[in-house]
């Protein structure tokens, strides 16, 4: 058995005048040590200004998620000998309206601590098999498309019959 130990301090009065303010400094303390693997970290205007980051990031998530706002993009896998493309890879993208995008690594491990991989990997694997459905009608002759997953959806009992679901209905 492995164990160890996440610890936020704050300290008063410097930190925090009353103990609530105290204790919320204390655990975003401690949040950003589990974001970093363990250990212990003490309060700075840092964390608080990490953790506001990070909660915006999920409520943005979560209306995107709404909204139908994340893009899914391909990456081709191509047969170097044959010289053809011969798939693709379904990567999830978060474009911004000032045309940037959100990096999937700072979005993705918001959405697993936020629970919303589920709903994500659902949103990907649709929009790959119906991708790769309108390619076949397209007279392209791919024989696969790939789709990370994360170890949530693996874990879940949940992923075959989805992928099941979807494959089937988009005639797969």
């Amino acid at each position: 058995v492995f164990l160890s130990a996440c610890v936020g301090v704050a300290i008063h009065p410097q930190d925090a005048a009353d103990a609530d303010t105290l204790l919320q400094r204390a655990d975003n303390a401690m949040r950003d040590a589990q974001s970093r693997g363990g250990g212990f970290r003490f309060y700075s205007a840092a964390t608080d200004a990490a953790a506001a980051r990070k909660l915006k990031l999920e409520h943005m998530l979560h209306e995107a998620l709404e909204t139908g706002a994340l893009a899914v993009a391909y990456q081709p896998i191509v047969d170097t000998v044959r010289r053809q493309t011969i798939g693709a890879e379904a990567l999830l993208r978060w474009p911004q309206a000032e045309g940037a995008a959100i990096a999937p690594a700072q979005f993705v491990p918001i959405a697993e601590e936020a629970g919303l991989m589920d709903r994500i990997g659902e949103h990907v694997l649709e929009h790959a098999c119906r991708q790769l459905a309108l390619w076949r009608a397209a007279g392209h002759s791919l024989s696969r498309i790939c789709v990370n997953v994360s170890r949530a959806q693996l874990m879940g009992s949940c992923l075959a019959a989805r992928a099941a679901r979807w494959l089937r209905g988009h005639s797969l």
